[in-house]
């Protein structure tokens, strides 16, 4: 399954990064705030105000496309964000 996030954290002006140890649990965390977040860009840990916003990702003959355009913002996360090649 893929998803592309976008690390900028709403209204914080500020980027999450891989926490340590993110390649087992997969959660990003912001180094000034605090806020946490799955790998799929649920928040997990306020102040945050929700979720990663996303971008479009579709897959054509094998390519990853990830359309950086437009941002997505979500108030929840959902299955319907993933792709599953």
């Amino acid at each position: 399954m893929t998803a592309a996030l976008w690390r900028s954290i709403a209204n914080a002006r500020t980027w999450a990064a891989p926490c340590p140890g993110s390649r087992r649990t997969g959660q990003f965390v912001c180094p000034c705030h605090a806020s946490a977040f799955e790998r799929d860009g649920e928040l997990i840990n306020a102040p945050a105000p929700r979720p990663l916003d996303r971008f479009a990702v579709t897959i054509v003959d094998g390519v990853v496309l990830v359309d950086t355009g437009n941002a997505i913002q979500r108030d929840h996360t959902s299955t319907d964000d993933l792709v599953y090649a």
